[in-house]
């Protein structure tokens, strides 16, 4: 049924072909994004998780 559905579509053979060439061209952009960080910059964001900004604590402190 579905093949009968898509065979009466005209022009979908070209949907299949513009979505894998937009997911590559995303995924290569992201992946040169990623590259290009620098590491201080990934240091940073990665000890910024882990350690508790001082607003954050002030604020505790203020309301205990």
């Amino acid at each position: 049924m579905i093949k009968s559905i898509l065979v009466k579509i005209g022009g979908i053979e070209h949907y299949g072909i513009i979505s894998i060439c937009l997911f590559l061209f995303v995924f290569v952009g992201m992946l040169i994004w990623a590259f290009s960080l620098k590491k201080s910059y990934l240091k940073n964001m990665a000890a910024a998780a882990l350690d508790p900004e001082p607003e954050d604590i002030q604020s505790k402190q203020a309301h205990e």
